[in-house]
């Protein structure tokens, strides 16, 4: 009977068993000292444990996997002899696309997986391969989706609105028309982020996750009153990268009415006009204009003729500081109704503060003359 063992085999604990026939068996004589030979031609027991799979910095197509094995005694050959790592890959939604790789290095328990798609799902295995061939189970599966390029269209803010007997409340509406733009399949899914910010606290933004792409409005409560905010949109992909945020949009938040109005002290007429005259006032209220006085707040003066209601004029005095104004193009020898309002940065008004005089008419033979009632 042939013996399919040489004597190197035999004394050198390789495994030289491998490309015997079938059926040639050792002798009896050498059959006891040939069974932990003929154990090294079974496979690996154990497999080796995939620790992490990520994607490589900077790249959408390159994943690096990590795992560990210590388990030699199970590679039913010695390690002496030489083994490697085989790791495998297969996308979840396309069945072609899988393959194998070889690690270059078996002492380097890490190695790249290249070529592969973007904002694809994959399942990666490692396997250990020992001095004759044979090949281990397959490690625990680890799934892991690549990158992609970031979305190149974000969302346009439509509008930004106060909320309505609120005020510490924002309405915001938006549009998305950028599904080709994903830099993934929209039909994997995506989100719309909606970001707050005050335009004094930039780098205390807010945001919220629009999860429901078919929703295009929503309400941001909480906020601080009188005071302006910007609001801007991106869009999410699939695995996560953002487009640039949107052109934002700035709105104030609503506020209560100041409680003081101006104080109208007198009203005269100008030398030479019969048809203008002069308001002066006080104002004492600007701690109680309900908004920062430093946002800037505004006069206005409101007159019309007494028998001629619905004629009502306003004019906005934006000169915080003045005290006085003249008003011009009147009519003659007309009674007016003079009121002045302060308006607040977000444009609320106090009430207001009337007068009521009469302007007579100017001619060679007559004098001007008003008569005050305040």
């Amino acid at each position: 009977m042939a013996v399919c063992v040489s004597v190197y085999s035999i004394t050198s604990g390789g495994c030289g068993m491998r490309n015997c026939p079938s059926d040639v068996v050792p002798p009896p004589l050498f059959g006891s000292l040939l069974t932990p030979w003929l154990q090294l031609l079974a496979a690996p027991t154990e497999a080796p444990k995939i620790l992490s799979v990520v994607s490589k910095e900077d790249s959408i197509s390159v994943i690096l996997v990590s795992w560990k094995f210590d388990a030699f005694d199970t590679l039913q050959c010695s390690p002496d002899k030489g083994y490697r790592f085989v790791i495998y890959y297969q996308s979840l939604t396309d069945t072609k696309d899988k393959g194998v790789r070889n690690a270059s290095d078996p002492g380097v328990m890490i190695s790249s997986i290249e070529q592969l798609q973007p904002c694809t799902d994959y399942i990666i295995t490692v396997a250990v391969i020992n001095a004759v061939g044979l090949e281990s189970p397959q490690s625990n599966p680890f799934n892991i989706t690549t990158k992609s390029e970031k979305p190149s269209i974000a969302p346009t803010i439509k509008s930004v609105s106060r909320l309505k007997n609120s005020t510490t409340g924002l309405r915001v509406t938006w549009k998305f028309g950028g599904k080709d733009g994903l830099s993934c399949n929209p039909l994997l899914g995506y989100d719309i982020l909606i970001y707050w910010w005050a335009i004094d606290k930039p780098d205390n933004r807010q945001q919220t996750n629009i999860s429901d792409t078919s929703i295009t409005s929503m309400d941001i409560t909480g906020l601080t009153m009188c005071t302006e905010y910007n609001v801007s949109a991106t869009a999410r992909n699939f695995v996560g990268e953002e487009s640039e945020l949107s052109l934002p949009v700035t709105q104030a938040t609503d506020t209560n009415d100041p409680e003081i109005p101006p104080k109208v002290t007198s009203v005269s007429i100008v030398p030479g006009s019969v048809t203008s005259l002069k308001v002066f006032w006080t104002f004492d209220g600007i701690l109680d204009l309900s908004c920062d006085p430093a946002m800037n707040y505004n006069f206005e003066v409101g007159y019309f003729p007494v028998d001629k209601p619905r004629q009502l004029k306003t004019l906005l005095i934006e000169d915080e500081s003045s005290s006085s104004f003249l008003i011009e193009n009147l009519t003659t020898c007309t009674e007016y109704n003079v009121s002045m309002r302060v308006i607040n940065f977000v444009g609320r008004g106090s009430p207001s503060s009337n007068s009521l005089l009469y302007v007579t008419s100017t001619d060679s033979k007559h004098e001007s003359t008003v008569l005050l009632k305040i």
